[in-house]
């Protein structure tokens, strides 16, 4: 009775070695577990780069006249000026540097080369932190319009028309009477007309060729005589004589 008394003590004791063997090296994993851990986040916030590490300690700019433009860097205001500009699309080239641990810059200064701002702004990134600055063309001047028409008020320019005639080629009767011809003539300034030659048998006066009935240029005659008693002018009276054809067939043209 009593060394089964020993036996089951002696189990009990062995087991509870046991559960406390199993507690320690839980407990020595738990305490392993957080110094990595707390390492790991010192390491981490030891190699981010804070806000006030980042920064642009260069930026340059060439343009096409082969001049240098010096960036003036503000770190306060996060400004950069570039000085003895007048038009940015002359840069042509960009040199920059910024500080370690700065992993990207964006937009990329190259890619504004030729379309490039009075203002542009560059952000500067390093892990989850960015800083920003504004590269700014201090001396651009606005482009200004030359207007290169002159008004002059006193002065002729452009083409005189030197005759201005009534077209009796369309309508032959269009000053058929003296109202009419005054109006053109004296009122409207016209001095001269278009007077047609028909060369063909559409109005019934040229038959054949050398057969012109007179009748034919009754109307025009008439219109011709109205304009040139209501022209009033001083230059000389202009008598434009145009050919009318008034068919493709070329049996039925008659030069004459």
């Amino acid at each position: 009775m009593e060394l089964q008394l020993r036996q089951k003590l002696q189990g009990i004791i062995t087991f509870l070695r046991i559960i406390k063997c199993e507690i320690m090296k839980k407990i020595y994993l738990l305490i392993v577990t957080i110094i990595l851990f707390v390492s790991c986040d010192k390491k981490k916030h030891k190699d981010e780069v804070g806000i006030s590490e980042i920064k642009l300690i260069q930026f340059d700019v060439t343009l096409s006249t082969g001049e240098k433009s010096i960036g003036i860097i503000d770190e306060v205001n996060q400004h950069i000026a570039l000085k003895g500009i007048k038009d940015p699309s002359k840069i042509v080239s960009v040199i920059y540097k910024y500080s370690d641990g700065v992993t990207l810059i964006t937009p990329i200064p190259e890619a504004k080369i030729g379309n490039w701002g009075v203002k542009e702004i560059f952000r500067l990134h390093a892990g989850i932190n960015y800083k920003e600055y504004t590269v700014e063309i201090v001396d651009y001047e606005e482009p200004t319009y030359i207007n290169q028409a002159t008004i002059s008020p006193l002065q002729t320019f452009g083409t005189t028309i030197k005759y201005h005639l009534l077209d009796l080629n369309g309508d032959p009767n269009k000053v058929a009477s003296m109202a009419t011809a005054n109006v053109a003539f004296n009122e409207e300034k016209m001095n001269g007309v278009r007077f047609p030659i028909y060369c063909g048998n559409y109005y019934g006066g040229h038959l054949q060729e050398g057969i012109v009935l007179d009748d034919v240029y009754k109307a025009p005659l008439q219109s011709l005589s109205n304009a040139k008693s209501a022209y009033s002018g001083t230059e000389p009276f202009m008598i434009f004589a145009g050919i009318k054809v008034m068919t493709s067939n070329a049996k039925q043209i008659f030069s004459d």
